[in-house]
């Protein structure tokens, strides 16, 4: 049968997971554009407004994150990818009828913003939890991979293929189509044949306690507390360099959008590239070692950046930028796909969605303290050094993954 299969291309279920998953990621690429331009054009809103919108996005994973990998630890997972998926479609169904009827204001785009974003992190937690059911520990690498392909092909295509939809049919009605990606993706997880057994544990638990259950699963067995001080400090310093990257290739670099749309872009193609041969590299170096590699990697790329020489032509320039995104994507993506499936391997079924939930918890806490630091550290010593500290910090991270034990380094 499929599921026995050492190849997921048999695995019937998992290319209807992979397909309704690779459609949805393609369809919310056109409203990561086009929300902000409803609320830009449409609405005429002002940097402070813009700054609250996008905190409304953050907010859910440390609201209410932590109680909600105790709810998907209580039932069943699938259903709850199916009610997050038709609520998100819903919702941006609702804000089109709101938009054409001139009823939509930016209190009311705040609060479609948070809703979007909590059901997309009940999603997330959920999806990473049934998984490893759905697939099997054994699979899980090869899994993630190609999971990973699809967000890297969708980094490439996605942002032209909604900037012409957008321009063409206007952002409310640009982002129907993400909405028919949300229901598109729901027919093809509810069609899973696959059973999947009720879930109960913390079922009878009082919640603060099943909080607590996942709190100290994650910081008290050792893998997964070395894998969350990774990605918490990891994501500190790369909030750190988000936050500057845009005025250090505007302002110091004298860079056009134009010009900088297509360094992300092939950027995007390291990220292709590594999870292309993502599983070949654990399998000759093992998992820690491609762990560290990809720590290393995401500095050195993001190093890159600000050691452009003053003065440089753009041919040089270019070559700097295209060469430090590509060096990031591929050590980024090694490093995710690693992390995640190994935590997903060494968490039992029934802990998955807390695990997931306080691992986002954390690493939101951080990201948030990350972006408040640079901006200071930017004021203070520039965005050129701001970006040197924050790479060279997003290196020395591979000190905490060197710490794992030999015995998880597997081949998948």
């Amino acid at each position: 049968m499929h599921q026995r299969s050492t190849n997921l291309w048999h695995h019937r279920d998992f290319l209807k997971l992979w397909s309704g998953q690779t459609i949805s990621m393609l369809g919310s690429s056109i409203s990561f554009l086009a929300l902000p331009l409803i609320a830009v054009n449409f609405l005429q809103a002002t940097p402070w407004q813009m700054g609250i919108f996008t905190t409304m996005s953050t907010l859910p994973a440390l609201l209410i994150g932590l109680f909600a990998g105790v709810w998907i630890d209580r039932y069943r997972r699938r259903p709850l990818l199916l009610i997050a998926n038709i609520g998100q479609a819903l919702l941006l169904i609702a804000i089109t009828g709101f938009a054409l009827s001139g009823w939509l204001r930016m209190e009311l785009l705040y609060l479609f913003a948070f809703a979007l974003a909590a059901f997309r992190l009940f999603f997330d937690i959920a999806y990473q939890s049934f998984l490893p059911t759905l697939i099997g520990r054994d699979h899980l690498m090869e899994g993630n991979s190609k999971l990973e392909i699809s967000r890297s092909g969708v980094a490439i295509a996605g942002p032209g293929i909604a900037g012409a939809l957008v321009q063409w049919l206007t952002g409310p009605i640009a982002i129907l189509f993400d909405a028919a990606s949300f229901l598109i993706a729901t027919v093809l997880i509810a069609v899973i044949r696959k059973p999947e057994a009720p879930l109960l544990s913390g079922g009878r638990e009082p919640m603060p306690r099943a909080i607590r259950s996942g709190l100290h699963l994650v910081f008290g067995n050792r893998t997964l507390f070395l894998i969350t001080g990774a990605l918490a400090t990891g994501a500190l310093f790369t909030a750190a360099v988000d936050a500057v990257m845009l005025l250090y290739l505007i302002r110091i670099l004298e860079l056009t959008a134009g010009l900088i749309g297509i360094i992300f872009g092939v950027g995007s193609l390291g990220f292709m590239a590594g999870a292309l041969f993502q599983p070949r590299l654990v399998a000759r170096l093992g998992q820690r070692k491609t762990l560290v590699l990809g720590l290393l990697l995401t500095g050195l790329g993001d190093l890159l950046i600000p050691l452009v020489p003053q003065g440089a032509t753009l041919p040089v320039v270019l070559a700097m930028l295209f060469a430090g995104q590509c060096i990031y994507g591929v050590g980024r993506t090694s490093f995710g796909i690693s992390q995640v499936s190994l935590r997903q391997r060494v968490t039992p079924d029934e802990m998955q969605g807390r695990m997931n939930a306080t691992i986002r918890f954390v690493t939101a806490a951080l990201i948030a303290i990350g972006g408040l630091v640079s901006g200071g550290l930017g004021l203070w010593i520039g965005p050129r050094s701001t970006l040197v500290v924050a790479a060279v910090g997003e290196m020395l991270v591979a000190l905490w993954v060197v710490g794992l034990a030999d015995e998880l380094i597997y081949n998948p």
